[in-house]
C-alpha cells in the first residue's frame, strides 16, 4: 500500500481546504490536489491526497469510502501511478 489515495465522487461546492480539513483526521496530509476543469476552473469531482504513511493512507480509505461528504457519497481508494 502507497501513501497517495484517490477520491471521487466529491460534491462540486467543496474545496481543498474542506478536503484537507476532512482528511488530516487520519494523518498528515502532504499533498491534497483537486482536480479542476483547466479553463474554468472548476472542480472535476475527483482529488488525490497524499500522506507521510502507508498506515495514515489505509486508515482514511477504511474510514471515508463510501461516506456521505458534502451531498455526494465519496469512493476512497488506493491510487494507481499511470506508467508512460
Amino acid at each position: 500500500m502507497g501513501t497517495k489515495i484517490f477520491v471521487g465522487g466529491i460534491d462540486f461546492s467543496l474545496d481543498e481546504n474542506f478536503l484537507r480539513k476532512e482528511f488530516s483526521k487520519f494523518g498528515i496530509v502532504k499533498n491534497l490536489k483537486l482536480c479542476k476543469h483547466h479553463e474554468t476552473q472548476k472542480s472535476k469531482g475527483y482529488a488525490f491526497i497524499t500522506f507521510t504513511t502507508p498506515d495514515e493512507a489505509k486508515k482514511a480509505i477504511e474510514e471515508m469510502d463510501g461516506q456521505l461528504l458534502g451531498s455526494r457519497k465519496i469512493g476512497v481508494s488506493e491510487a494507481i501511478e499511470k506508467r508512460n
